[in-house]
């Protein structure tokens, strides 16, 4: 392409093939800006790649590359940063669609405020919607000094109403400057296979001092049986957010006891990062009670007794916890009743599975 490229659209794409070809044709929507399309395959075990190579032979500005073997998320979306060619990157998960009009108004915004990011808000979709959501408009938007943001956790966040300033714990919701991300070397934890964005956009925040917010709507968030938070898990997508869990608790400690933190807003704060290191230490005793496997059970649970977790979350549940969420913990947070809660767990799971069989 002769044209500098303003928006490189970076896509980690794994068993997206009933979702990809709508993604992709919001995003060939755009117009008013020179982007690219950057799609890596995960080693997809359907006919995702197929399809987006397919894209790569009709259009000149989507590029098809393949990770050898299944790296996950984080890997796929660091490599992604590294391919990009584009002054600005908007990341795009391939089973959600993207408001083309916004893209234009972005860059031009961007580049007008002089800012590094550029944010809006999201709708979450039917699994099977094919009809881009809208809401709000791209017209009105604020400068907002990083130092004043009082940010909302955008994973609790059904609409854009529901957002007090923005919603920057997803990566998907708009663009960040690549020399931005290299300058300060940000990157994903290649070891998070969910809840990635939280820690990188935590690390944004560190080095930004403003960013521009508008209200509008530019992502449609598909609600996917076969997405990464899907309810039904398997014992092996159990083991994994046991491990994803305990990687964040063991960040947000390091991230503690090193001081990462600058009080500059209510999400860089001592605080903050203090309830969040709570919220993984419980996420760690909740996955460990739904795992089956009882060698690995074993390990971790004497693992995390050795790294006194229970006390931890004991000393502080008080502090972070209310009503029914601290009774179902208090019950958890002991190693005996988190035992007699797995067994129950696991017989209540077996006597599912024969009821299915006959």
């Amino acid at each position: 392409m002769k044209n500098a490229i303003n928006i490189s659209f970076c896509l980690p794409v794994y068993n997206a093939q009933d979702y990809v070809d709508s993604c992709l044709k919001s995003i060939l929507s755009v117009e008013g800006v020179e982007y690219e399309v950057i799609l890596i395959d995960d080693c997809s075990t359907d006919s995702s790649f197929e399809i987006i190579s397919g894209y790569a032979l009709k259009h000149p500005n989507v590029r098809v590359l393949k990770n050898e073997e299944n790296k996950g998320v984080s890997y796929t979306r660091n490599r992604l940063i590294n391919e990009a060619r584009g002054e600005f990157i908007w990341f795009v998960d391939p089973d959600d669609m993207i408001v083309p009009s916004a893209a234009e108004v972005f860059y031009k915004t961007a580049k007008k405020e002089e800012v590094n990011c550029v944010y809006a808000n999201h709708l979450r979709v039917p699994e099977n919607s094919e009809k881009i959501s809208v809401y709000g408009n791209f017209k009105d938007y604020k400068v907002v000094e990083n130092k004043n943001l009082q940010l909302k956790d955008a994973y609790t966040c059904k609409n854009a109403t529901e957002f007090n300033e923005i919603g920057a714990l997803v990566v998907w919701q708009g663009l960040i400057k690549k020399d931005f991300i290299l300058k300060n070397k940000i990157y994903f934890y290649n070891e998070l296979q969910y809840g990635e964005d939280l820690l990188f956009h935590y690390d944004i925040l560190l080095c930004l001092d403003k960013f521009v917010k508008f209200d509008g709507v530019c992502y449609n968030y598909r609600i996917s049986k076969n997405s990464a938070t899907s309810k039904n898990k398997t014992e092996t997508k159990v083991m994994k957010l046991y491990k994803n869990s305990y990687f964040m608790y063991e960040i947000f400690k390091k991230y503690l006891q090193n001081g990462k933190y600058d009080g500059n807003n209510n999400v860089t704060s001592e605080t903050w990062l203090k309830k969040m290191m709570f919220l993984s230490a419980v996420n760690v005793i909740k996955t460990l009670a739904k795992i089956n496997d009882k060698t690995f059970f074993n390990e971790q649970l004497k693992l995390i007794k050795k790294q006194s977790l229970f006390n931890y979350v004991n000393k502080n549940k008080n502090e972070f916890l209310r009503g029914k969420n601290k009774f179902y913990l208090a019950v958890l947070s002991n190693p005996l009743r988190l035992r007699i809660v797995r067994l129950f767990m696991k017989k209540a799971t077996e006597e599912k599975n024969y009821g299915n069989e006959t």
